[in-house]
């Protein structure tokens, strides 16, 4: 360290000799200030040297206001864009709450610095931390008395106000992904104290910066909360709240169009835009699309933007927001050339949402051409791990439902590169090119036999046993689709593990319940269709036993899953695989979970279990008979006459069918147990139905009776 900083530390350690002159100390404050300003080795070197601890003595003791707005400042600095710097202060007792006191000072330069180290702090703690140290400033941030303290600073100057909209967005990020209830309280608690209206007031008057963060926390407000996006259509009359957004997504500014547009788009999503706005996302889509091309990314006004206003302080002393010192040209262009990276980046991921739950809008982004940029994308080296991420999500979600999308990919010979990225070193990459797999899986047999040329199965036993949660959830999800109905694929998962390791999976009952759920959904997929040898090597994994525990999980969507495994297992060739014991073991499964009140009102679960006492009926005349005397019998006539689910209906149709379908010794016992039972009265009246399939099986039930 050199001898100045050296001697700058000395004097604020011996600060009480310099009382009656405060000049000193504060020329050594603004020294230390001015040197760690954007240089993140300098506030290593003081951090190393007992620095952060001397300013938290200052912040917490001194009296002179000068002093304190420095000091302020400085630790504000201390924790910018640098963990290390905000953890320090976050651990260190008392440090927090004088800051959030001084939020309430009547000097308004004090309001203000005290504010931005706050936001610093926020900035640099990352978002799925759990460390202890950060529970005070989470608490702050959540609370009602913290949410009071947030709104009132919404009454100051331009500056703070811009201070406390960016804090009130770093509340929302971390809570966006995995924490949606959270994230709802939030936004309403901020509605009730008025900070959303606030905030929403300085929409009109265009100050580009304080409109820019004024739109980012509206759209994080807006997200996914329908009391809030309600509150914004009705306002004022006249919807003139919406009008000033969508005005403002015809904006020359990228960013201002952008930001706007996503405003709409949650409108939207939660069923709150007015009829009369209906085609505006249709027409906005394709200018946010142009956005992705490099000449149309750049800022009109050539200023760029910082995510924060700097601040004028004694003379020529600045904290810039983020942390760089001075106000160049070259740190503008710099700013410039980061804004047109990061709007670049924001765009795919805005993609990705918009269409995500319309069909009509992905028609309308793959005629702009979305996809040969998204593609440009991931095929640029020079593309950063975010934009990356973000293409890869916008393409799954493009080619989810869009044959025609599925097939520009492939044509584009992008399916390498995607497959290629299953093997990143950055875990958000690997699970979105699995997201990727997953939709391009979907496709027709050709294009999945290109997938399969492409050594598309290769990285899997790596990534099923990946150390992110988000990696192994995705892997597994794509490999359902990988494997449905593609032998080759089927084969090779078993040759290389993963089905082994899918076993293990359903079986851990410790393990995290969507790796679970994907596993057995992989496995029942493998079973689609699948030849004997197939069937056979799950067996050999685990035996029909345990397959049958794991139906009576005590969440429903694993025992559908397996239910539906156990179909697939019925289902063709199954003589030989499935013993008498076996059948009966199954049919004693059925009777007990439609019996059960955990799963007797759960439809998809009833379907399944009706599916495997279908397939039973068509294998051996001890199950048919077996099934023809057990409490089953009757509640297949329950759900004929009362089930308002007509897939239920028709699987219980499917299953007296196969009960008289097959020649054996008892067949015409059970043929006079259906009569006697008023099933053919029943079965007569759903051929008079609406539903279509519903007469078409009731009429083949028909036949087979008419028959005999």
């Amino acid at each position: 360290m050199e001898n100045r900083s050296i001697e700058a530390l000395e004097i604020i350690n011996n600060r009480d000799k310099y009382q009656d002159d405060s000049s000193r100390l504060l020329q050594a404050i603004k020294y230390i200030k001015n040197t760690i300003i954007g240089n993140t080795k300098k506030k290593l070197e003081f951090i190393d040297n007992g620095a952060i601890a001397l300013f938290i003595n200052l912040l917490l003791n001194e009296k002179n206001q000068d002093i304190l707005i420095q000091v302020t400042c400085v630790l504000g600095s201390f924790s910018c864009k640098l963990e290390r710097g905000a953890l320090d202060i976050c651990k260190t007792p008392n440090a927090l709450d004088r800051l959030i006191s001084l939020l309430s000072h009547d000097n308004q330069k004090m309001v203000e610095s005290s504010a931005r180290t706050i936001k610093f702090i926020l900035g640099s703690k990352p978002q799925n931390s759990n460390h202890h140290a950060f529970n005070h400033i989470n608490s702050f941030i959540y609370g009602a008395e913290g949410i009071r303290l947030l709104t009132s600073l919404l009454k100051h100057n331009e500056s703070i106000q811009e201070t406390a909209i960016i804090i009130i967005g770093q509340g929302c990020e971390p809570l966006i992904n995995n924490r949606r209830e959270e994230l709802n309280t939030y936004q309403t608690q901020l509605l009730k104290s008025g900070a959303f209206d606030s905030i929403f007031s300085f929409l009109a008057p265009s100050k580009s910066k304080l409109q820019e963060q004024c739109l980012v926390a509206v759209e994080l407000l807006t997200r996914d909360n329908a009391t809030v996006c309600q509150h914004l259509v009705n306002r004022s009359p006249d919807y003139v709240e919406l009008r000033l957004i969508v005005h403002l997504a015809k904006s020359q500014s990228p960013r201002t169009k952008l930001l706007a547009a996503t405003i709409i788009c949650n409108i939207d999503q939660t069923k709150c835009l007015p009829p009369p706005f209906s085609p505006v996302m249709t027409k906005l889509l394709p200018m946010i699309v142009r956005l992705m091309s490099p000449q149309t990314c750049a800022s009109p006004t050539g200023t760029g933007h910082e995510s924060g206003s700097s601040m004028m302080m004694n003379g020529s002393d600045t904290i810039p927001a983020g942390g760089s010192g001075g106000t160049s040209n070259n740190n503008a262009h710099l700013g410039n050339i980061e804004e047109e990276q990061s709007i670049r980046e924001d765009i795919p991921a805005f993609l990705a949402r918009v269409v995500s739950e319309s069909e009509e809008l992905q028609r309308v982004a793959a005629e702009c051409e979305s996809l040969i940029k998204l593609v440009g994308y991931i095929r640029d080296r020079k593309s950063s791990n975010k934009l990356l991420e973000n293409a890869l999500t916008a393409i799954a979600v493009l080619c989810s439902t869009r044959e025609d999308s599925r097939r520009q990919v492939a044509e584009s010979k992008a399916i390498p590169i995607i497959v290629q990225l299953l093997d990143s070193s950055q875990p958000s990459i690997k699970a979105a090119a699995c997201r990727c797999i997953k939709s391009l899986s979907r496709s027709i047999k050709q294009l999945r036999t290109f997938l399969y040329d492409s050594a598309v199965g290769q990285p899997f036993p790596k990534l099923i046993v990946d150390p992110s949660l988000e990696v192994r959830v995705n892997a597994l999800a794509s490999i359902c689709n990988l494997v449905i109905d593609f032998s080759p694929m089927k084969q090779e998962m078993i040759d290389s593990g993963v089905m082994k390791k899918l076993v293990e999976y359903l079986l851990d009952g410790q393990c995290e319940h969507q790796v679970r759920l994907n596993s057995a959904w992989a496995l029942k997929n493998m079973l689609f269709m699948a030849d004997v040898p197939i069937k056979e090597a799950l067996l050999k994994e685990i035996s029909l036993d345990n397959l049958a525990t794991l139906t009576r999980e005590t969440n429903p969507a694993i025992s559908e899953q397996i239910l539906s495994l156990f179909r697939n297992l019925l289902y063709k060739d199954s003589t030989n695989i499935i013993t008498d014991e076996h059948g009966l073991l199954l049919i004693r499964l059925v009777e007990q979970l439609i019996n059960n009140p955990t799963y007797s009102t759960n439809d998809a679960v009833i379907k399944q279990a009706l599916f495997v006492v279908c397939n039973l009926a068509s294998n051996k005349e001890i199950h048919r008979n077996q099934i023809i005397t057990s409490p089953i019998f009757q509640k297949i006539i329950y759900y004929l006459e009362n089930s308002n689910n007509h897939e239920i209906k028709i699987t219980s149709i499917w299953c007296l069918t196969n009960l008289v379908k097959f020649e054996d010794i008892t067949k015409e016992q059970r043929i006079k147990k259906i009569r006697d039972n008023g099933c053919i009265d029943i079965v007569n009246m759903m051929v008079e139905g609406s539903n279509e399939d519903l007469k078409i099986r009731s009429k083949e039930l028909l036949k087979s009776f008419s028959q005999n």
